[in-house]
């Protein structure tokens, strides 16, 4: 941890020790002196279950007597149930894949089964709810057919858009299929309103390598475009799950990025500060091995450590969706004045498909216009909890 972090409570600190695939000598050392100090189990393993971390803990915590019998029970029975609803997913994944395959219809499964096949070398040892392919913009109609068609019910947003409008604002269809099995196929990794104006999967998809998966060939991203994806989707999101920076520091350990490539991506598509702000919290709190070049970066970006001691707080508070302080994340995430200024006034005036349900559809042209008085009621009542234990501190 950096010298000015604040100690972490026992439960933390225990859960960071865990949150990673293999432990080198010194780490399984700390791990057991971390046991030892009696920590609440119970917390542990709420705050391992919330992060996504659960199977990590429960990999390295198994073999430990400072452990109770009670809570390796408890870890063995709920990691259990994560490996048979990734396995159960994983398979409606293969099924999905299959069919677009036979549709020709090309897609890039990124996450879920096969970020945790690959990168954590086991489809256990990550949790995943959902899954995630990438197609193309075009493809989505035909997506969205093809799904419904063989078992899967779309699940429409709430701003009433046409299917043209929706594939050319929004990032993705959302399906489900009982039991408990959701499928997003996303043309976008944010959406086109969310600011990131100059990210685009196109040299993405000109750049895929393949993999084995479940015994089978698909389509994959490489480690640099890896990062920048997962980099990006974290920093969106304020890293409030310690599982996505897990990730990171994963790839990062895995050896093979080529980091010049990979900032100099990150600088054309505009999310430097993303990537930098994804491997400072992989390096500080997991301890992601980076090359000197790489520390001279996060040395030259004055903006992280405000950001990064954010992420941290955030992480070891209860979590509140989303957080109040979630919009100044999101204006000092961008590095250019103009791409700050765009993201502030998409921030005041763009009305969401929430704003957008609120107004009846003949006045839906008031919408922009309403958002600011929303917006400002939604950060005082956000707000208010925090005040009322201000003042009841007081007392």
């Amino acid at each position: 941890m950096p010298p000015a972090a604040d100690p972490l409570p026992p439960e933390a600190a225990l859960l960071l020790a865990c949150a990673r695939v293999r432990l080198a000598p010194p780490d399984a050392e700390t791990l057991r002196r971390l046991a030892e100090r009696r920590p609440d189990w119970e917390r542990l393993i709420g705050d391992a279950a919330r992060h996504g971390v659960l199977p990590l803990v429960h990999e390295h915590l198994r073999g430990l007597d400072a452990v109770p019998a009670p809570v390796r029970e408890t870890l063995h029975r709920l990691a259990a149930r994560i490996a048979r609803h990734n396995l159960m997913l994983t398979g409606v994944l293969l099924d999905v894949l299959d069919l677009f395959e036979r549709e020709g219809l090309p897609a890039i499964p990124y996450k879920g089964p096969v970020l945790a096949a690959s990168v954590y070398g086991n489809v256990a040892l990550r949790p995943f709810s959902d899954l995630d392919v990438l197609i193309h913009p075009e493809d989505a109609p035909r997506a969205r057919a093809l799904l419904t068609g063989h078992g899967f019910r779309f699940v429409p947003e709430a701003s009433g858009l046409d299917e043209t409008a929706a594939v050319r604002k929004g990032r993705e269809y959302r399906f489900e299929r009982d039991p408990g099995v959701i499928l997003e196929a996303q043309w976008r990794v944010v959406s086109a309103s969310d600011g990131w104006r100059r990210f685009s999967l196109a040299p993405v998809w000109r750049r895929l390598r393949t993999t084995t998966f479940a015994r089978r060939t698909t389509r994959a991203l490489g480690p640099e475009d890896r990062l920048a994806v997962l980099s990006l989707h974290g920093a969106h999101n304020q890293w409030v799950r310690l599982k996505w920076i897990v990730d990171v520091a994963e790839v990062v350990r895995g050896g093979t990025v080529a980091w010049e490539t990979l900032f100099a991506n990150a600088e054309a598509w505009g999310i430097r500060r993303p990537v930098l702000l994804g491997l400072s919290l992989a390096r500080d709190l997991l301890g992601a091995p980076l090359p000197p070049e790489v520390h001279a970066r996060l040395a030259g970006d004055c903006a992280l450590p405000r950001l990064a001691a954010m992420v941290r707080r955030r992480l070891f508070t209860e979590p509140r969706d989303p957080p109040p302080e979630l919009p100044l994340f999101l204006l000092r995430l961008r590095e250019s004045p103009g791409d700050r200024l765009r993201f502030a006034a998409r921030l005041a005036f763009a009305p969401t498909p929430q704003d957008a349900a609120r107004v009846p559809a003949p006045l839906a042209f008031l919408a922009p216009l309403l958002r600011p008085f929303r917006l400002v009621a939604l950060l005082a009542r956000r707000l208010r909890p925090d005040a009322d234990a201000q003042k009841k501190n007081r007392r």
